[in-house]
């Protein structure tokens, strides 16, 4: 399934489809259990959760592309893996946690590229979390208004580029 710039594509059960290319938004509006190994494609667009929680099951979720959880979760028995060409648009106010109870990723394993790319979007005040890596590729504070502040919970290195807008 191709999505073109401009589209959308709404998932509301578990008939996963093959992703190429997408410019639009693949949009998951309802709670949605995997059935096997999925992987968001790299791409131009974003794969949106809107309406439920991402549940990985016991399978492994790897994202190529920009996931953006929206305050929903990404949960489950399984993996959850940010590659190296993917990213992560967080919302959740404790960021990316060690625990698996807390932040926007709450499966049992979670694997974060150093490579990868993390966006912090909260409505609220937010930390990066204990468990970003010590160094990624490309870092932005994209927070909804700017009496919102982003917190660093250690410090962390941009290899590539650092983006800050409206947020402190």
């Amino acid at each position: 399934i191709d999505v073109a710039s401009g589209g959308t594509l709404t998932l509301t059960n578990s008939d996963w489809p093959f992703f190429g290319n997408i410019a639009g938004n693949v949009v998951i509006s309802s709670g949605i259990t995997l059935t096997q190994d999925q992987t968001l494609s790299s791409s131009t667009g974003h794969y949106v959760l809107t309406g439920g929680d991402l549940n990985v099951g016991s399978y492994t979720l790897t994202n190529k592309g920009r996931l953006r959880c929206n305050g929903y979760l990404i949960t489950g028995a399984g993996t959850f893996m940010l590659d190296s060409a993917g990213t992560l648009v967080i919302n959740s106010p404790v960021g990316i946690s060690a625990s698996g109870s807390t932040g926007d990723i709450q499966t049992v394993t979670r694997i974060f590229s150093r490579y990868g790319n993390y966006t912090y979007a909260g409505l609220a005040n937010q930390v990066t979390g204990n468990r970003i890596p010590d160094t990624v590729n490309n870092f932005s504070l994209a927070m909804a208004n700017r009496n919102l502040t982003t917190t660093l919970s250690k410090n962390v290195a941009v290899a590539g580029t650092l983006s800050m807008s409206p947020g402190k």
